[in-house]
């Protein structure tokens, strides 16, 4: 008999439901690495309101709301990630940690942003060392190889603020009978007819050779260069006003300052010494929101701070340091300048490129002597070669000098401009390394912040005016050069009366 399954009613019954395999009970290596990125975006953000704060440069407001909100957004991110499961909501937490790593770019860039503001604060200030350079020089008919000047009769100028250096320098290249001449016209003169072979001269009297000597300076060569590096000197502090004293008592009721712009046309660093081609003062009234620019032709015929009997061209005052300039000028306009910049020309281009270009308002018609460019009346597009090519013209007007400062002033209107718009912000980390390598200053880190954090605050616009004083051509003996005549411009002082008023009208204004 076979067998036979026997079957039941359960056997008809549906089968009973499984419960669902409980969540694991960790957190796994996803929602680790999601609980480290919140926690990483808090980090970053205390970061950036650290490095932001330093800067000084943000309005409080803004750096409150800012800072604020970020880590408000940081805080809620990580509170999700670390209390949403990753595996009963992934779309969710994934949509956090996206949220992080957003976060964290963010916090990053800001904070290499603030740091980058700062390092250029501190990149530009005046060094506390200071450099120049040293030519030795002869006749283009003599040996070129130093070492054949061993033992022959070489001069240096007895006006030389670093003769002990010098001769000890010298001593380490070669082992000449120095002397010293009390001027480089005579010395150029001894160079010339023989009575000396060669001469070590700062290299910044090579320029005024060129433009005062032209066969003097086409008939030497240079057989080496060396540097000589000293310490910068201290500053004399100015008294500070009492602490209770009204703003009309210290006598700068809408909160101006005057700042020298110095431009030096020089390849590479800017050296400690150097003539100052372009002589501008910057009048800033933040209250009014006025900046007028006063240019000071290079050739004026002024008495160099200090010095008694011949005049000297403004130029030359820049080979005594820029402090010489600096008071020179307040001597000129009866004015205190609180500060001084000095530019380096040949980074213009850089500068100008970097920017995107400027426009440029041209009062004359006229064409480049280099480069062959045209600019009309009016405003003008320019690149960086076109800008610089702007600023060094003069041959091509009667009133040359005078009008390449005033030209060299549109320029620097036309940069200050740009760099107010903000349709440059992406470009900021390239125009931060280029202004760190064309200029300095003397103003201190902590001004330049409070001055930007002033403006942010106050969003104010400014209105730009130029102004520039004028001469009559003439050929005088300078205090640098000696009795060589050479070209000077004496001062009209009925523009420098204007100008004066002018800058006190500015300086003054409250509204």
């Amino acid at each position: 008999m076979n067998d036979q399954a026997i079957v039941t009613a359960d056997d008809w019954a549906e089968p009973a439901e499984q419960d669902p395999a409980p969540a694991p009970s960790g957190v796994g290596v996803y929602g680790i690495i999601g609980r480290v990125l919140g926690v990483v975006a808090c980090v970053t953000v205390a970061a950036l309101g650290w490095t932001v704060w330093n800067s000084g440069v943000v309005p409080t407001t803004w750096f409150v709301i800012g800072v604020g909100a970020l880590t408000a957004v940081a805080l809620l991110v990580t509170i999700g990630l670390w209390s949403v499961n990753h595996q009963r909501h992934p779309v969710g937490y994934t949509l956090l940690v996206l949220l992080a790593v957003l976060g964290i770019i963010v916090n990053l860039v800001g904070s290499s942003a603030a740091r980058n503001v700062t390092n250029l604060f501190e990149g530009i200030q005046a060094p506390q060392t200071l450099t120049d350079h040293y030519d030795v020089i002869a006749l283009k008919t003599h040996d070129p190889d130093v070492a054949s000047l061993a033992g022959q009769a070489v001069a240096q100028l007895s006006t030389d603020a670093h003769k002990a250096e010098v001769t000890e320098k010298l001593a380490e290249i070669v082992s000449v009978n120095l002397g010293e001449v009390s001027d480089p016209g005579t010395l150029a003169q001894q160079i010339t007819d023989g009575t000396l072979d060669g001469a070590v001269i700062n290299s910044a009297y090579r320029s005024i050779y060129e433009d005062g000597m032209p066969e003097f300076y086409e008939s030497i060569q240079i057989l080496t260069t060396f540097d000589i590096t000293y310490e910068a000197p201290t500053p004399t502090p100015e008294p500070e006003p009492a602490p209770d004293a009204t703003t009309e008592e210290r006598g700068n009721p809408a909160g101006s300052f005057i700042v020298y712009v110095s431009g030096v046309d020089v390849a590479g660093s800017i050296t400690a010494t150097s003539r100052s081609d372009s002589n501008i003062l910057i009048v800033v009234n933040p209250t009014a929101g006025k900046i007028l620019m006063v240019n000071t032709p290079r050739d004026f015929y002024v008495q160099l701070h200090g010095t008694t009997g011949l005049k000297d061209k403004l130029t030359h005052a820049g080979i005594y340091g820029v402090d010489m300039s600096v008071s020179t000028l307040e001597d000129l306009y009866g004015v205190h300048i609180d500060d001084w910049i000095r530019v380096n020309f040949t980074s213009l281009v850089e500068l100008v490129d970097t920017l995107g270009g400027i426009t440029v308002d041209s009062a004359y018609d006229f064409t480049c002597t280099h480069g062959g460019y045209h600019f009309s009346v009016g405003p003008n597009d320019m690149n960086g070669t076109e800008a610089l090519c702007f600023s060094r013209t003069r041959y091509a007007f009667a009133e040359g000098d005078r009008i390449r400062g005033e030209n060299q002033e549109r320029v620097i209107e036309g940069i200050l401009k740009k760099m107010l718009d903000p349709s440059v912000l992406p470009r900021y980390a390239s125009i931060l390394d280029t202004l760190s390598g064309m200029m300095q200053t003397s103003m201190p880190t902590d001004r330049i912040a409070q001055l930007a954090n002033n403006q942010l605050s106050s969003g104010k616009g400014y209105s730009f005016d130029l102004t520039s004083v004028t001469g009559s051509d003439a050929y005088a003996p300078t205090y640098s050069f000696g009795a060589q005549d050479l070209y000077v411009m004496i001062p009209d002082q009925g523009s420098v009366a204007i100008a004066k008023q002018r800058i006190e009208a500015v300086y003054y204004a409250m509204g």
